[in-house]
């Protein structure tokens, strides 16, 4: 009996809700379906819920456990960032003072319905790029234990893939800091408006999550393993690669000895493709390095101008981090002509 694809059908009902939610902001299904434009707020709340629940449970799970700064936790306050700046935008019209004529109010609850709906796009977005991440993550983990990588007892991680752990828990709360400073200084010493200031901050906490370097740099290594594997050599973790690009003879040597690197050919040029794999996984990796670094850098600058929107800015985040796995993947076709 097949299985029940069920986050298939989580994702179809969240968007059908959605869908229908969204096309109440055409005029001609509006004026058609008036009476039931009531159900707009709940369609895109339920749309919101059902898609991201798991995301915010997540999030407050890992909160009791004294972690911060993970990508559910910058998507969950990101999300009810807007929802609350829809809700104060309803009652306010984003100017600070209650308003009670019942043209306004309509007008606001319209105005709160896009924030809710930018929050459920984001949720969208963020579920679909973390499916096609977790495919990706499977293929390298998968790369791995066919090297025989996984069940090696003296594992280590590559000293590049160290040093990105290390960055990121220093990057992302500097992000989260800036994005604090980004929402209360202009308005307080500038003059400028609260909910737009807090919306750019918003969007500060999506760009700051650094997922698509985290995923990225081990995906390499574990192509690059993979690669090694399927030219007949095996090598037992990722932090013998970059040992095995310095091209150093007689650390190969002594790699060799202790088993970290083992051939199951007897061809005399097995060391020499060794080589070259190791260094085009170690270019790969720099590579996807530079090119995430740069992109966020402009994302960042973009956000603080309000160039772009929060869900543009997931849609971005998502694309870096799909292209930094594809180029993470080009490790495992590595051309071994000598």
């Amino acid at each position: 009996m097949k299985k029940i694809n069920w986050k298939a059908i989580q994702f179809a009902v969240a968007l059908t809700l959605f869908i229908v939610g969204w096309l109440f902001d055409a005029d001609a299904f509006r004026h058609r379906f008036h009476d039931f434009e009531f159900l707009k707020p709940y369609l895109l709340l339920a749309s919101y819920v059902i898609i991201g629940w798991k995301v915010i449970f997540t999030a407050f799970r890992n909160m009791f456990k004294g972690q911060f700064f993970d990508i559910n936790f910058l998507i969950t306050v990101t999300t009810f960032g807007a929802i609350a700046l829809g809700i104060y935008s309803m009652y306010t019209g984003g100017h600070g003072h209650h308003c009670c004529d019942y043209h306004h109010n309509h007008d606001y609850l319209r105005h709160f319905c896009d924030y809710f709906k930018e929050a459920a796009k984001v949720m969208l977005f963020f579920f679909i790029g973390m499916h096609f991440q977790d495919l990706a993550v499977r293929k390298s983990q998968k790369a791995i234990e066919e090297a025989n990588c996984a069940h090696t007892k003296d594992f280590k991680k590559p000293a590049t893939e160290e040093f990105i752990t290390k960055f990121s828990k220093l990057y992302t709360p500097i992000v989260v800091g800036a994005a604090l400073l980004l929402a209360v200084i202009p308005p307080l010493l500038f003059g400028g408006l609260w909910e737009d200031w807090i919306y750019r901050s918003l969007i500060f906490l999506v760009i700051s999550c650094p997922c698509a370097l985290v995923i990225s740099v081990p995906m390499s290594y574990a192509a690059g393993i993979g690669a090694a594997r399927k030219n007949g050599i095996l090598i037992s973790c990722g932090c013998y690669l970059d040992r095995l690009a310095r091209g150093n003879k007689a650390e190969i040597d002594e790699m060799i000895d202790a088993g970290d690197i083992v051939l199951t050919s007897n061809e005399p040029t097995a060391i020499e493709r060794a080589v070259k794999i190791a260094r085009k996984t170690k270019r790969i990796v720099w590579q996807n390095i530079v090119f995430i670094l740069g992109v966020k850098v402009a994302l960042l600058a973009f956000g603080a101008f309000g160039i772009t929107g929060i869900w543009e800015a997931v849609m971005s985040d998502i694309g870096i981090a799909t292209l930094a796995t594809l180029n993470a993947l080009r490790a495992a076709r590595v051309s071994t002509k000598i």
